[in-house]
């Protein structure tokens, strides 16, 4: 059969449920067939239409039963697919079923430098989602600095956020000061967040209100580390303020994809 064939004239359709029932259809024939690189293709597509149709359940669904039925076995294929998975369960913060999904990941990556470099990166996001902090520390440190100064920044200043999790300030204001190092202006906006919790932590409340004001002010997204503004206020006494913050945001936050940041806020 030719699949490229199909597969040129699946990707003019418009992405819908009968698209999607297609491509189902031809993921089965290409499976059969023994054709990994139709299958991929083919996968990622559907994959790339249920997300248009907003349906991120039926991909993450759709792309797990891929791997449980373990059609092929070379590399290409499975990590591919595999991080197709990690990056849908990252956004939508999934992490009990990303811990199983990096298990799985981890044995096809482990020989290769730049993967298993990304391992750890994973990891540590999805076991700061489990409340394993320190687990997530300790993969975040395997991570080593010959990368960019840009995510050189982003992961010392992650380790500060982990590091106030256990409760240990001065690891916490060293990570600070090292990823001001590489970037002086503080171009990267997570600089006034964590400032923000450091001073909190210190106890200088008023501080840490101004602190997460100057990033809300300079964050794309407004409807992630909300709980930070509510706990601030709430420390202050300012209730009201709280309240009203909350109620404004709520709807926003309601239709986040992220499981977990609904988990959080509400908590």
């Amino acid at each position: 059969m030719d699949f490229d064939g199909s597969l040129k004239e699946l990707q003019a359709f418009p992405k819908n449920a009968e698209l999607a029932a297609k491509l189902l259809a031809l993921q089965d024939e290409t499976a059969k067939a023994g054709d990994a690189d139709a299958f991929l293709k083919a996968t990622t597509l559907l994959t790339d239409t249920y997300l248009y149709m907003q349906e991120t359940d039926e991909a993450v669904a759709m792309l797990s039963a891929v791997l449980r039925d373990n059609a092929f076995e070379d590399y290409k294929t499975i990590v591919a697919i595999v991080d197709k998975l990690v990056q849908l369960l990252l956004k939508t913060e999934d992490f009990a079923q990303l811990e199983t999904v990096l298990e799985y990941r981890s044995r096809f990556v482990q020989n290769v430098p730049s993967q298993a470099m990304m391992q750890q990166f994973y990891l540590s996001v999805c076991y700061e989602g489990l409340r394993k902090y320190d687990l997530a520390i300790r993969s975040l440190v395997q991570v080593a600095d010959n990368i960019s100064s840009a995510n050189v920044v982003s992961k010392y200043l992650k380790l500060a956020m982990l590091y106030l999790r256990t409760q240990d300030l001065g690891a916490a204001k060293n990570a600070y000061d090292h990823a001001a190092v590489f970037d002086k202006g503080k171009k990267n906006e997570m600089f006034y967040l964590v400032e923000s919790d450091i001073l909190f932590a210190e106890g200088r409340i008023l501080n840490a209100l101004k602190a997460y004001q100057d990033f809300f002010l300079r964050s794309k997204s407004k409807v992630r580390y909300l709980d930070r503004y509510i706990t601030i206020n709430t420390r202050l006494g300012n209730y009201e303020e709280a309240w009203r913050f909350y109620k404004e945001y709520e709807k926003k936050a309601s239709t986040n994809v992220s499981k977990n940041y609904r988990l959080e806020l509400y908590q």
